[in-house]
């Protein structure tokens, strides 16, 4: 009985020593996509940047920037898949060719004018390797932001919060009433 206690000890302090409690921070797991930490947070910034905290909760507070790594991972093919991800890897180096630092590194306020620049920009000075080979392509870039653009407004116009607190959804409209005289300077409330 002794020995059967002392050797469940063994194994519970073992297995105690392998959990990690650190700080470190692991990928979110994707079917098709390989993901880094890095990449998740990059995405998160941009995702911040396009619906900001206000008055209401902002895109990444609502986890829009989840939404847009599962759309991409689910409803991209494979060919779209690696053109996101070059265009992920892509957006940060023309904006740091664009402002000379990393998107992350540009103070929030000038966020959203970067990534109008880079939406808007004809960026012909595409930086080179050792080989000749192009760093990024701007298409890629603009099909990576276009598609984050889209899918963060989406998801979060369909969040939990924004279809419960903000915009409620009524599943059944209200009652019907047919014709109604409206006078000319009268507004229109569709629901009465």
């Amino acid at each position: 009985m002794a020995l059967r206690q002392l050797t469940a000890a063994g194994v519970g302090i073992t297995l105690l020593q392998a959990c990690s409690f650190g700080e470190e921070r692991f990928p979110m797991a994707l079917n098709n996509l390989n993901v880094t930490v890095d990449q998740e947070e990059l995405l998160a910034v941009i995702v911040e940047t396009i619906i900001p905290e206000g008055e209401v909760p902002g895109a990444r507070s609502l986890e829009a920037d989840k939404f847009v790594w599962v759309m991409a991972d689910d409803c991209l093919e494979a060919s779209q898949q690696e053109r996101f991800m070059k265009g992920l890897k892509g957006f940060d180096e023309l904006v740091k060719a664009l402002g000379g630092k990393s998107f992350e590194s540009i103070p929030e306020p000038e966020r959203a004018t970067m990534l109008a620049t880079v939406d808007e920009s004809e960026f012909s000075g595409v930086p080179v390797d050792e080989e000749g080979n192009a760093a990024f392509s701007p298409e890629d870039v603009k099909f990576f932001l276009g598609q984050v653009k889209w899918w963060t407004i989406t998801g979060y116009m369909q969040s939990r919060y924004i279809m419960t607190e903000e915009m409620p959804y009524a599943l059944v409209p209200g009652s019907f009433s047919g014709c109604k005289t409206i006078e000319p300077i009268q507004p229109v409330n569709i629901n009465a």
